[in-house]
């Protein structure tokens, strides 16, 4: 699996949004959880029960703490 790519997951129910560095995304029918046991050697990040991130493709963060719970807003570095 070609991990680099991929800056973050995103869980639909039993479906996995796939976003790539180029902006394109895929959606797959596999669980987070499936995806979180594969690349857990990879480092990614479980930021939230529906979100995995790549953490070397994060270039900055925002947390906003007016709304509760606090929100992070992440920042990705893209292809050109």
């Amino acid at each position: 699996m070609v991990t680099n790519k991929i800056i973050g997951l995103e869980a639909e129910g039993n479906f996995t949004h796939v976003y790539l560095d180029n902006k394109k995304h895929y959606l797959v029918c596999k669980t987070l959880r499936e995806y979180q046991e594969l690349l857990e050697n990879h480092n990614f990040v479980r930021t939230h029960q529906s979100h995995l991130i790549n953490f070397p493709k994060i270039s900055a963060y925002v947390k906003t703490v007016d709304t509760l719970p606090w929100t992070m807003v992440v920042r990705f570095q893209y292809q050109d």
